[in-house]
């Protein structure tokens, strides 16, 4: 893990879409080392836009997006892969929601990929005490596992890659609620015993609150609502006013 900046990811005024079609207006956020965001939302919101954005894998238009003290160029779809390694090099991991495993390498090979050559304070051990299920999976195909054991395994190789920023999508889409139950306290065990910066983007609401710092709601591409996750789990209706902001 590289040093970590006061500021582990900052957005000012993000402005990205696809194309000629704009999606994101204006958002801006920021996340500190050990804290976990949680941006929340309605469908067609943009939250899966910002994340890709951030990623380097959709044309940032305008604004600016800092990543552990350093301004990242815009992302331009000519440059998508040096964009994404850049970020990635700078410790910005993420979770796709598609969860982008190679299904048909192991449990195993998938998280020596994950590894590579980074060294840093999660490791092998930790992994399987986080994700024990994984170690008896460790031979079978990535391909081959139910919905919740590849969400175990994306999350897993991601954290391998010793992130100082890990961004999540949608990690109960699909799921079991309890096995989401599971998986969000290792998420909250990595920002505060390893000082991780968590971005979660959830439609659990209550769920993502429960382990959340701080919330964003985003509405038709602009930020509706900033505020602490325990101010929000004390007044739910101000997430549900957010939701139908301008509608």
């Amino acid at each position: 893990m590289i040093a970590v900046s006061p500021v582990a990811l900052e957005v000012h005024d993000l402005v990205a879409g696809y194309g000629d079609l704009t999606v994101l207006r204006g958002v801006s956020f920021s996340v500190k080392p050990g804290k976990i965001l949680t941006i929340l939302g309605p469908n067609g919101a943009g939250k899966s836009t910002t994340l890709l954005t951030i990623s380097g894998l959709t044309d940032q238009q305008g604004g600016e997006i800092i990543i552990n003290g350093e301004s990242q160029a815009r992302s331009r779809s000519s440059r998508y892969g040096a964009t994404v390694r850049s970020r990635a090099q700078l410790g910005l991991g993420h979770v796709l929601e598609g969860r982008g495993l190679f299904s048909d390498c192991s449990v195993a090979e998938n998280l020596k990929l994950g590894f590579g050559k980074a060294s840093g304070p999660i490791t092998p051990a930790l992994i399987n005490e986080w994700f024990p299920k994984l170690a008896q999976l460790a031979q079978r195909t990535a391909g081959s596992l139910s919905g919740g054991e590849q969400q175990m395994l994306s999350l897993a190789r991601a954290m391998a890659a010793q992130p100082n920023v890990l961004m999540i999508d949608e990690m109960s889409l699909g799921l079991a609620p309890v096995i989401v139950e599971e998986l969000m306290p290792v998420l909250r065990s990595l920002a505060d015993e390893h000082g991780v910066a968590v971005i979660l983007v959830e439609q659990h609401v209550q769920l993502a609150l429960s382990i959340a710092d701080e919330a964003v709601v985003l509405n038709r591409g602009v930020v509706a609502l900033k505020a602490s996750a325990a101010e929000l789990r004390a007044n739910p209706e101000r997430i549900t006013e957010s939701y139908f902001a301008g509608q």
